[in-house]
């Protein structure tokens, strides 16, 4: 049996309602004509599932681009600093073409003179220069190209006084990934038993 019932909410909004007898139950359900329909709520968590969805597919692209970019900058730095980029100090006879210069005249003056060569295939684009004292460390930045095959003569001053005597020379070479400058730190050549000249 079906009727509609009119009910009023202190007289101020009136709200139609269907009611319905279940004669098996003998219960009677009130439906309201302004509940969502089960088919519009489904179409909306549908639409608010898509959108999300998107949101986090949008978010996911940009980040796996961003971290696939940055990977493969990192790959070709690595292989092109251990496979292309090499540096060695050159030798005459048995002799390494490195040595230190103290000043005669002034105590506080020396100088560390030596050949480098860029023994890779690939060019270098600056280098990096790292005499390491018993008790500091001095640097130097050498903003010049080195050629495969192309030796060169530098020097750097240091004082034996002030930073101690010299356990190591680090020479690290500079690359260009990609327009960017980039230290080939696990190419770095390491000399020790600096000798005097």
């Amino acid at each position: 049996m079906h009727k509609d019932t009119m009910l009023r909410n202190k007289g101020k909004n009136t709200h139609y309602y269907h009611t319905k007898h279940d004669p098996k139950s003998n219960s009677i359900f009130i439906r309201s004509r302004k509940a969502v329909s089960p088919l519009i709520a489904t179409v909306l968590l549908i639409a608010f599932a898509v959108a999300l969805g998107a949101v986090v597919m949008n978010w996911g692209r940009s980040y796996v681009e961003d971290t696939q970019a940055f990977a493969k900058e990192k790959s070709s730095t690595e292989i092109k600093c251990s496979m292309d980029i090499r540096t060695e100090i050159l030798r005459i006879g048995e002799r390494a073409q490195i040595c230190y210069t103290q000043d005669p005249d002034d105590e506080n003056k020396g100088v560390i003179n030596f050949t480098i060569q860029n023994s890779g295939t690939g060019r270098i684009d600056g280098l990096r220069v790292q005499a390491i004292g018993n008790a500091s460390i001095v640097s130097l930045e050498i903003n010049d190209t080195f050629n495969p095959a192309e030796p060169k003569r530098e020097y750097m001053n240091y004082s034996q006084k002030n930073n101690g005597s010299i356990m190591q020379v680090r020479f690290t070479p500079l690359i260009t990934v990609e327009d960017k400058g980039v230290w080939c730190a696990q190419s770095a050549l390491k000399i020790e038993g600096v000798d005097s000249c």
